[in-house]
């Protein structure tokens, strides 16, 4: 075994042929064709021409989209992407795309992420907005009585929002854990049960919620929150963007898009990054690693430079003991997630640097720390405010997984089979 070093694992060997820029560029839609992907390499690829026909021609234009129409936000519109575009949850005959939370205050953005596709890629769009009072059959439908023309009665299933392509669930911490219950098999299997029939369905979903401390958050249950692949926190706007913010708001209702595909392409890409997407045995292992350190990290004198931080005995808990940072649905969402990433690089392989890139956002809602920890918040206030401009337990939150991330993260070696 050698350590775990940047760069660390070789890319695995192409027959494809080398494409250059200006090669690439036929691949973007015509609205696109003088405003190509930054992120491009300068010297050309090797991922062949399926996948620029899916990364130049289908994903950069929604998160061209995505950014032209929500000011900032460049963290939470590329999640939306990568969510998208990655394979989430996987059951019999079923690939589930890469479900995601936003959380932030009001009026940052977080329902116009989930409006774009149905603009852009024509989405079958729906919504729910979340409040403490929405039924089970306000999600998933309800059977109506009807009258035939012979005078015979019958029901009939009316669908609810849940069979959509696309569904915003506004405000999803404020609805109560029964109805929550409603959406748990159509996130991880692509199908509703109801009334004795299932229904085929499968919609790739982006929820929104307030912070906790905000009045009627309620915790969300844990099934639900584990079949969400990431959890976004929306960024605060600069003194630029307020200003951007206003022009931009007073054309909303003028904007006008263009659509660069039929929502169907998408699924073909995610279903096509998922098996041509390369993850070597290495990162298999050294992601299974991860997964057991991260379970542990309470165990073993991991955290015991932390625990000298905040003054906690060998006795007192940083991390709750019940739960899993990594259960086996979050591994194969932060392998999905890796790959998605290296898929929007222009890369059919996936690196170290992408699985470390999207793990905070794969396990920040998978990781429970106790409420003695977060409170302890005081004994590193100056770490806080220097490193997140503010103290208290959010700011604690943030610097508890940044902390448990680097220290797990450093204690995996990667082996050769």
């Amino acid at each position: 075994m050698t350590k775990q070093t940047r760069g660390g694992i070789p890319p695995p060997k192409t027959k494809n042929r080398l494409i250059t820029r200006e090669e690439a560029e036929r691949f973007l839609p015509r609205q696109y064709a003088d405003r190509m992907d930054s992120y491009f390499p300068k010297g050309g690829v090797t991922c062949g021409e399926e996948h620029l026909q899916y990364v130049l021609g289908v994903a950069y234009p929604i998160l061209r989209e995505y950014r032209d129409v929500v000011v900032g936000q460049s963290g939470p519109s590329m999640y939306t992407l990568l969510g998208d575009f990655a394979i989430g949850d996987r059951d019999l005959d079923h690939s589930g795309p890469g479900h995601v939370h936003f959380v932030g205050l009001p009026g940052t953005g977080k329902s116009l992420l989930g409006k774009v596709p149905e603009k852009v890629v024509g989405a079958s769009f729906k919504r729910i907005q979340g409040t403490i009072d929405l039924l089970p059959a306000d999600i998933i439908g309800t059977n109506i009585l009807q009258v035939n023309e012979k005078r015979e009665r019958y029901f009939k299933f009316i669908h609810g929002p849940i069979f959509s392509e696309k569904l915003l669930f506004d405000e999803i911490s404020r609805v109560s854990a029964r109805s929550l219950s409603s959406v748990l098999q159509v996130m991880s299997e692509g199908a509703v049960t109801a009334y004795g029939v299932t229904h085929p369905n499968n919609p790739h979903i982006i929820a929104t919620s307030n912070p906790d401390e905000s009045a009627g958050v309620q915790k969300m249950p844990d099934a639900l929150e584990d079949r969400f692949m990431f959890e976004v926190h929306a960024e605060p706007f600069t003194e630029e963007q307020f200003a951007e913010l206003q022009v931009r708001a007073e054309a909303f209702d003028k904007r006008k898009f263009e659509p660069v595909a039929d929502y169907s392409y998408v699924i073909k890409a995610r279903l096509f990054f998922g098996e041509s997407v390369h993850v070597s045995d290495e990162i298999t292992d050294f992601i299974g690693a991860l997964a057991v350190a991260l379970n542990r990290i309470d165990h073993g004198g991991l955290l015991a430079r932390l625990r000298l931080r905040l003054q906690f005995s060998d006795d007192e808990s940083i991390v709750r003991s019940d739960r899993m940072i990594l259960s086996g649905r979050g591994i194969l969402h932060l392998r999905g997630a890796a790959r998605s990433l290296a898929a929007m690089r222009y890369r059919n392989y996936v690196t170290l640097d992408d699985v470390r890139k999207v793990l905070r956002e794969v396990i920040r809602h998978r990781t429970h720390c106790t409420s003695h920890a977060l409170n302890a918040h005081d004994m590193v206030r100056g770490e806080l405010i220097e490193k997140f401009g503010r103290s208290g337990k959010t700011a604690m939150e943030g610097y508890l997984l940044r902390e448990i991330i680097d220290i797990a993260w450093n204690s995996v070696e990667i082996s050769g089979r």
